[in-house]
C-alpha cells in the first residue's frame, strides 16, 4: 500500500514517512475533520496549510475552529502534477519546504485565507 501512498506526497519527504504507518495510525485512531480552508502563506503561493480538527459532527460552522490537532503543510508541485503533503503537524516553513513552483502556477480558490508566518508559530 505505501506505493500508493507515495504518490500523494512530496519526494523529498518519502522517506519521513517510511512504511506509511504512523501516518494511517494517525487518521484511524481518532475522529478528524478537515478543514474547507486552506491557508497560505503571503509569501509562498505555492504552499498551503490544511487544518485537522477533532470531529464533532458540525461540518458547516460560522467561525474557523481553534482547536488544531494539526496542520497538513501542501506545496504546489507543477512537475507532480499537483499538490502533494509534504508533513503533518506544525506548519513547515516555506523556506523548508521542497518548492518547484518558480512560475507561479499554484492555483488560488475561493475558500483560501491568506497567513503571514508570524501569525502561524
Amino acid at each position: 500500500m505505501a506505493s500508493v501512498l507515495e504518490m500523494f506526497v512530496t519526494p523529498e519527504a518519502c522517506a519521513d514517512w517510511g512504511d506509511f504507518s504512523d501516518g494511517k495510525r494517525f487518521f484511524l485512531d481518532q475522529a478528524i475533520a478537515i478543514s474547507t480552508r486552506a491557508l497560505r502563506p503571503k509569501e509562498a503561493n505555492d504552499v498551503a496549510y490544511v487544518k485537522l480538527v477533532p470531529d464533532s459532527g458540525a461540518y458547516l460552522v460560522k467561525q474557523p475552529r481553534q482547536n488544531v490537532i494539526a496542520y497538513v503543510t501542501f506545496v504546489w508541485r507543477p512537475e507532480l502534477h499537483g499538490w502533494r503533503i509534504h508533513s503533518i503537524g506544525q506548519p513547515a516553513p516555506p523556506y523548508l519546504l521542497p518548492r518547484t513552483d518558480l512560475g507561479g502556477t499554484a492555483p488560488r480558490y475561493e475558500s483560501d485565507v491568506e497567513v503571514s508566518m508570524e501569525s502561524k508559530g
